[in-house]
C-alpha cells in the first residue's frame, strides 16, 4: 500500500507528492530474472533511461560493486546478492531528487550472510528513511532500525531502539 501498488480496502492514505519512493518487492529477483535474465545489467538499467552511455552505466553500476564485466553478463549468471544491488541501483537512476522513502520487502530472502551484511553495511549510510519488512532475524538484529514493528498474532508490538 505504501509503494502505491496497493489501495486500501478501508480508509484512505495521504501521500506526500514532495519524497521520491525506492522500492524493492517481494518478487523482485524472479521478476529480473523471468523478464531480463538474458540482459546485461548495462541494458536493464537503459530499460528505465535509454540515454544512458555504456560508459556512464558500468560507472553508475560500479558503484554498486557491480564491476567490470559484471556490468555486462547476463543477468541470470549474477548471484542473488549482485542482483539485488542491480535493482537497487535502477531504482536510484535518474532525476536529481534522491529517494526519500526506500521500502525492501523481503529483501534478503535470497542473500546469504556475506550479501545481507553487506547490504546492512550500506544501510547504515543511507541518508533517507528506510521501512524493511522481514523474516530474516539475522538481517534484523543487524539492521540500524530505530523502531522495529514486530506482528505477533493478530498483534503489533513497537520497540524503540
Amino acid at each position: 500500500v505504501g509503494a502505491s501498488s496497493l489501495e486500501p480496502t478501508e480508509g484512505e492514505i495521504r501521500r506526500s507528492h514532495a519524497g521520491v519512493i525506492a522500492y524493492f518487492p517481494q518478487d523482485a529477483l524472479p521478476t529480473l530474472v523471468h523478464r531480463y535474465g538474458n540482459d546485461s545489467g548495462v541494458e536493464f538499467l537503459r530499460t528505465k533511461d535509454v540515454n544512458l552511455s555504456m560508459t556512464g552505466a558500468r560507472s553508475y553500476l560500479g558503484r554498486f560493486g557491480l564491476k567490470g564485466t559484471i556490468a555486462t553478463r547476463p543477468i541470470k549468471m549474477l548471484s542473488a546478492g549482485q542482483r539485488v544491488r542491480l535493482w537497487l541501483a535502477r531504482e536510484f537512476l535518474g532525476g536529481e531528487e534522491k529517494p526519500s522513502l526506500l521500502i525492501l520487502d523481503e529483501v534478503t530472502e535470497n542473500l546469504d550472510r556475506e550479501s545481507t551484511d553487506s547490504l546492512v553495511e550500506t544501510l547504515r549510510s543511507f541518508q533517507a528513511a528506510v521501512l524493511a519488512i522481514s523474516h530474516d532475524e539475522y538481517f534484523i538484529e543487524g539492521f540500524p532500525a530505530t523502531q522495529t514493528w514486530k506482528l505477533d498474532n493478530r498483534r503489533m508490538f513497537v520497540e524503540y531502539r
